[in-house]
């Protein structure tokens, strides 16, 4: 416990401040990459891109050109936008209810707004990076990897407090 002013609060844990950090972390992450030219984020995506053709020849698997572009496209949408604002949405809804006090649907709707925010700024820096340019196609991508990061926390911490409710 600490005082202030005259009242005692209880200290935020530490938890809370890790939370933070990786949903500020992912989210300048986010924005870096978003920064990058056109030839960076390609060599990005081309480095997994080596390994899983690596993988896929070493267990003789021979992919056409048209095979290997595929995987390339899913690697940049699936792991480069899905993913990471999956990533972001988790630790932004962990982040905001744990430091809002608000209404359940408030932090909710905050939550979802830093995401949507988030994901319309990345494709905003686009427009000033070198050989790139925004799709509000990756918007809608990027928020749906958010939005489900978000409700997969909700339905575990319900399942875990429905758990806990059933064995008090």
């Amino acid at each position: 416990m600490v005082f202030y002013n005259g009242t005692m609060k209880k200290k935020r844990p530490i938890i809370d401040y890790v939370f933070l950090t990786l949903f500020i972390l992912i989210s300048g992450l986010i924005l870096f990459f978003a920064s990058n030219s056109g030839e960076v984020s390609s060599d990005q995506s081309s480095f997994l891109l080596q390994i899983v053709t690596t993988i896929t020849h070493g267990l003789g698997l021979n992919l056409t050109q048209g095979e290997i572009d595929g995987i390339h496209q899913f690697i940049r949408k699936a792991i480069g936008h899905f993913g990471i604002f999956f990533v972001d949405g988790v630790f932004g809804y962990l982040t905001f209810s744990r430091f809002l006090t608000f209404e359940r649907k408030y932090n909710l709707l905050l939550t979802l707004g830093a995401g949507l925010f988030i994901a319309s700024l990345s494709e905003i820096i686009q427009l000033f990076a070198p050989e790139r340019g925004p799709s509000i196609f990756d918007v809608i991508l990027d928020f749906s990897g958010y939005l489900l990061g978000v409700l997969l926390v909700i339905i575990i911490i319900n399942l875990l407090t429905k758990k806990a409710k059933h064995s008090a």
